[in-house]
């Protein structure tokens, strides 16, 4: 799954299924320094989602709940010198 930048700077993912890989498109990086990823679970839940490796959280931990029907979101500054994104914020299983 890439998340093209150029697009928007907000992406929902539905989760169906587990994510083993993620990435963000950096072809045109400048246009978007920030960016939102929403993490929604199904009714099922249970189920995983890898972020792209070049992201860094607050804490070390990319957030990992599987609750089912419920929504994890984290937003991304890019810092074009390190080539990663770092976490500026979360809101970790809200309700659906």
């Amino acid at each position: 799954m890439t998340f093209d930048t150029q697009l928007g700077n907000t992406f929902v993912v539905t989760m169906t299924g587990n994510v083993t890989s993620s990435a963000f498109g950096t072809s045109n990086i400048a246009g978007a320094p920030s960016v939102t990823v929403a993490v929604a679970q199904d009714a099922t839940g249970g189920r995983s989602f890898t972020w792209p490796s070049n992201c860094r959280f607050v804490g070390g931990t990319a957030p990992t709940d599987t609750t089912a029907n419920t929504t994890t979101s984290v937003t991304f500054r890019y810092d074009l010198a390190a080539a990663r994104w770092y976490e500026t914020a979360r809101a970790v299983a809200v309700p659906s």
